[in-house]
């Protein structure tokens, strides 16, 4: 099973997709949102990334502070898994923990320090969408 990485390019506003496979998360799984690691492991030689979030199996987000990688019931009043219009409402919403592990479907990261090759040279060129046109 496969792992999709997505990765932000904050200079030019650009994300790109990388799909990696579940052996080499093995390497990752000391690391938590806002820990930084070497692009070289998911295949992105030269680059420095930090992880910024992610989702898991049953859709529900990582969210930091919550400790391990199981989904956990949380009680939050704002913040990732939570939209409330109302002052001080707080639900008990299911989230991931903040530690990467093989359960979670996707991992977003961005760019801290950049290679010496671009990213469009390692994905290609990124195609707009007809909404983006």
């Amino acid at each position: 099973m496969a792992i999709k990485f997505v990765i932000a390019d904050t200079k030019k506003a650009k994300c790109y997709q990388k799909e990696v496979d579940a052996s080499k998360i093995s390497q990752l799984a000391d690391l938590k949102i806002s820990d930084d690691f070497d692009g070289g492991i998911i295949d992105v030689p030269g680059y420095k990334l930090k992880v910024t979030g992610g989702s898991g199996k049953g859709g529900f987000p990582m969210k930091k502070g919550v400790l391990g990688s199981s989904v956990q019931p949380v009680l939050l009043s704002h913040g990732q898994g939570m939209r409330s219009k109302l002052k001080g409402l707080r639900r008990r919403k299911t989230v991931c923990g903040a530690a990467v592990s093989r359960d979670l479907t996707q991992v977003n990261v961005k760019v801290v320090k950049y290679g010496k090759q671009s990213l469009d040279d390692i994905f290609g060129p990124v195609e707009k969408t007809e909404e983006a046109k």
